[in-house]
């Protein structure tokens, strides 16, 4: 049957003959042992290796079984040849294509395919004369081969006119939706040196660069930014949206202590800190963590 939960195994299992659910368990750890059988999950394991509670349980109340999370399922179709090479490479394009909107040879620094954007381009060629994608120069900065689907496409005509307010978003330096670093050069600072990287991210608004924030939000960046959008309306949405997402920093408090290099209150939008919900502390500008 495929992908099985314990508990649909257990009930298949139940009238032939009938077996507790203990044999069952036990069963499906031989075959674990054996190579035959695997989860999609490590929960199991974890709680097959939990050291047995320090009081015993009440009389009545069993343990739940260690192999009750996940799904269990046959390791041999998934050692199977499965798809032909070129029906692989035509689902990876699609991916690439649901991925990241447009595909191009920049889109690509950030995935480890072999053989690159040459290896994909005889399938988007493809596609383009069967009118499944559309090619054309969609996005400034990167090579003319851009291919897309026709709903990216319009989407981009729909975002040509601007919001009325600014729009802001913070998303991680190396989401794929992030394309600077990658697709597109960084925009200028007037210090420091951003880079993708884990535990970084970025404040994107409406689709420009604004803040690179650095490791658990101590420092932070400014770019300059060609948006007609005024700097001081642009940066208040950025740092709102900052404050905004202090829980996915990992932190009790979210504390800015830096931009551009210097004291966060030597900064020369300081004053937006405040405005954005920040209030000054003792090194620069801070914000509790959000409870849930």
């Amino acid at each position: 049957r495929g992908a099985s939960f314990f508990s649909e195994i257990a009930a298949a299992c139940s009238s032939i003959p009938p077996i507790s659910t203990k044999e069952v368990e036990s069963g499906l750890w031989e075959l674990v042992w054996q190579g035959l059988v695997t989860n999609d999950s490590f929960a199991p394991l974890r709680a097959r290796q939990k050291p047995p509670p320090a009081r015993p349980r009440r009389p009545g109340r069993n343990a739940p079984p260690s192999a009750i999370s996940g799904r269990w399922s046959l390791v041999s179709p998934l050692l199977s040849d499965g798809d032909s090479s070129t029906e692989q490479l035509h689902q990876r394009t699609l991916v690439l294509l649901e991925r990241h909107g447009i595909v191009s040879r920049e889109s690509l620094d950030g995935e480890s395919i072999p053989g690159g954007f040459g290896t994909i381009y005889p399938v988007l060629r493809e596609m383009e004369e069967m009118g499944r994608v559309r090619r054309g120069h969609f996005c400034m900065g990167a090579s003319s081969a851009q291919f897309a689907l026709a709903g990216v496409v319009d989407r981009l005509r729909a975002l040509r006119a601007r919001p009325g307010s600014p729009q802001a978003v913070l998303i991680s330096s190396l989401d794929p939706a992030q394309p600077y670093g990658a697709q597109l050069a960084w925009p200028a600072v007037r210090a420091g040196r951003p880079r993708r990287g884990v535990g970084t991210a970025v404040v994107l608004v409406d689709g420009e660069a604004s803040l690179f924030v650095e490791r658990a939000g101590r420092s932070l960046l400014a770019f300059e930014a060609s948006a007609t959008v005024s700097v001081e309306a642009r940066l208040l949405a950025a740092l709102r949206v900052l404050a905004a997402s202090a829980d996915r920093f990992g932190v009790k408090q979210l504390s800015v202590e830096q931009v551009d290099g210097e004291p966060a209150r030597n900064a020369s939008f300081a004053a937006l800190f405040e405005q954005a919900g920040f209030r000054a502390g003792y090194r620069g500008y801070e914000i509790d963590r959000m409870r849930r």
